[in-house]
């Protein structure tokens, strides 16, 4: 099987959309014969982590906003992924679309040349987009909604991180369930940080906590300025003694004064994320925008701690609910989450297990050759 996968995201960066794109491209690499791969590049930024068997088209996206602009304008997208160009030097059998943005007006192109479509639904790119593009660049709602339409209608597969998009998408778009989509979920890169003996100790009181997210993103900034207005107090009073660390991709300077005057430590671009969540007893994750798996809970259940999150993040997480992640929805909520969170039985080995039995390469390998199989 010769396979064309196209991304829409930079793979470049450090954000739980790339960590799941180059799982899900590594993943397709594994079960393909043959396997390119047209992705954006930032010139001289080198793109790690990839599976050597990926041919790597990068396209340049360096042309000017005006030309983006009117090449959005015309085709739904500031950047030409020149999908029809790779097409037509023949022999695909199937295309992955990695995200609906890249897809908009391309999934007839892919079936007009004998090959079969899937795309990847990391959210409900509606509602992202609604929750992340402010200002002017709002009026591009439009592109982003027709985009995801027609990848959901027309696609031969759709595949999700986790079911609760596959029922928003369908409501949204497809009521009838006419199209077929699955839960795709999601997986580990590699295995390369396993929790270590070492790690599985537990740290002694005061309790300490730890947040960590793009602090860039806004989805992520703005949950937590809410967090923190609403529900840092009740830490505060619930865990006496208690320490917070908040630490991921560049902050804003507003946003780092804002938290280390309520007495809370700020870590801006950590080197070692890993060494910021051992001493850590639990992790917490207060992300109520946007859609899709918060893949940063990950980071937290992989070195074995439990985590009380709010009811959004805890999407594609199910299994683990009352059992190692603990969810609020209000603040008479977050009080007992943290409650059951801090008598939480399980060991960190314990945890930390689970967590790559349910979402390691191998177990999504499996899942994804099956539903291949049916196409």
């Amino acid at each position: 099987m010769k396979v064309l996968m196209v991304n829409h995201t930079y793979l470049d960066e450090d954000s739980g959309g790339v960590y799941a794109s180059r799982a899900y491209a590594n993943m397709f690499a594994d079960i393909a014969d043959e396997m390119a791969m047209i992705f954006p590049e930032h010139p001289g930024r080198p793109v790690v982590k990839l599976s050597p068997r990926i041919r790597l088209l990068p396209i340049r996206t360096d042309g000017g906003w005006l030309r983006k602009f009117l090449r959005l304008l015309r085709t739904g997208s500031p950047h030409d992924f020149g999908v029809e160009r790779e097409l037509a030097s023949g022999g695909y059998d199937l295309v992955v679309f990695n995200g609906s943005p890249c897809s908009y007006g391309q999934v007839d192109v892919a079936h007009r040349y004998g090959c079969k479509v899937i795309t990847i639904h990391h959210n409900f790119q509606l509602e992202y987009a609604s929750d992340n593009i402010r200002y002017f660049r709002r009026f591009t709602l439009g592109w982003v909604e027709k985009a995801e339409r027609e990848s959901v209608l027309k696609s031969d597969l759709g595949l999700t991180l986790t079911e609760s998009d596959l029922e928003q998408l369908y409501n949204y778009y497809d009521p009838a369930h006419t199209s077929r989509m699955e839960v795709g979920g999601a997986f580990f890169l590699d295995e390369d940080d396993r929790l270590t003996p070492e790690g599985a100790l537990r740290p002694t009181e005061p309790l300490h906590f730890v947040i960590t997210g793009n602090l860039s993103s806004v989805q992520t900034w703005k949950s937590l300025e809410e967090w923190a207005d609403g529900y840092l107090d009740i830490l505060q009073e619930a865990v006496p003694g208690m320490s917070l660390t908040v630490a991921g991709r560049e902050p804003s300077k507003a946003f780092v004064e804002g938290f280390e005057s309520r007495g809370v430590r700020v870590v801006p671009s950590p080197v070692s994320m890993r060494e910021i969540l051992l001493p850590a007893s639990c992790y917490l994750c207060p992300i109520n925008l946007g859609s899709g798996i918060k893949l940063r809970l990950l980071d937290g259940l992989k070195v074995g701690i439990p985590a009380v999150c709010h009811v959004s993040a805890a999407r594609g997480y199910e299994p683990f609910v009352g059992r190692y992640v603990f969810v609020y929805e209000d603040r008479a909520g977050f009080k007992k989450a943290l409650r059951d969170a801090m008598h939480c039985s399980a060991s960190r080995t314990e945890i930390a297990d689970a967590t790559y039995a349910s979402y390691s390469f191998e177990s999504g390998r499996a899942h994804i050759l099956e539903l291949l199989g049916s196409l």
